[in-house]
């Protein structure tokens, strides 16, 4: 794997930077990495389930890797979700020749035709469905039975990623719910320690107060006594002083 596409599946696994999962599983498919692709197409379908890029490129890696019924079951859920594109249309039209089935293959690429038809290369699988279900018209009730059993196979395949899309997206709104529950409980927590902390600082705040105002009480008090004293020193000093002056004047 060369070092920027390396450096670009580190940075979606790390969750770092604007990562857009569709086109570097594109990219990690087309450079052969197909178990990688597979990995990042399925961790993205997780948030996006119907995501038609995701969808065909799992599709592909699947098919790459062997189940064909899967890569079916996620190319019906593309054309389906995205009824008015048509590569979906045109993958699975591709897989389903390879599958040798290709009386399918002519309706699902006959719709992809209608609705782009300037798309050459659903034109050319059609040209070969077309030619390889005409020359399959002896063997029709074997291939008939072979289809069938076939698109009952993924039919079943696509209720299979159904459910298990359906329980995924279950889990994730059980783990948004979980965190939800913890956001909520962390901030009544934040904002019961904050209205504890303000009841504290108001009863500091108070108890300071009545100090200063104690202080300031005691200071007046002494003031007070200080004044008192000073004038019963000042009495005292009249007193002594008219003693002194009648003394004196019993003398003469």
């Amino acid at each position: 794997m060369d070092e920027e596409l390396s450096n670009r599946l580190r940075r979606f696994r790390e969750g770092v930077g604007q990562n857009e999962p569709a086109p570097l599983a594109k990219a990690l498919l087309k450079a052969g990495h197909t178990g990688v692709a597979l990995e990042v197409a399925q961790k993205a379908l997780g948030r996006t389930p119907n995501d038609a890029t995701l969808l065909i490129v799992a599709a592909r890696a699947h098919d790459a890797l062997g189940d064909s019924l899967t890569a079916e079951a996620l190319l019906l859920k593309a054309a389906r979700a995205h009824p008015e594109q048509a590569t979906a249309f045109r993958w699975l039209g591709k897989l389903l020749m390879q599958r040798r089935d290709p009386r399918r293959a002519v309706k699902v690429l006959e719709r992809g035709a209608a609705i782009d038809p300037g798309d050459g290369a659903i034109a050319d699988l059609l040209a070969q469905a077309r030619a390889k279900a005409e020359r399959s018209e002896e063997e029709v009730p074997e291939e008939d039975e072979r289809a069938a059993a076939r698109e009952r196979e993924a039919e079943r395949a696509a209720r299979e990623q159904a459910e298990r899309d359906a329980r995924r997206e279950a889990l994730e709104r059980r783990a948004v719910d979980r965190a939800a529950e913890r956001e909520a409980a962390r901030a009544e927590a934040e904002a019961q320690a904050e209205a504890e902390e303000r009841a504290r600082r108001a009863e500091r705040e108070a108890a300071r107060a009545e100090a200063e105002r104690l202080e300031a009480r005691r200071a007046e008090l002494a003031a007070s006594e200080a004044a008192r004293r000073e004038e019963a020193a000042r009495l005292d000093a009249e007193r002594e002083a008219a003693r002194a002056e009648a003394e004196r004047l019993e003398a003469q």
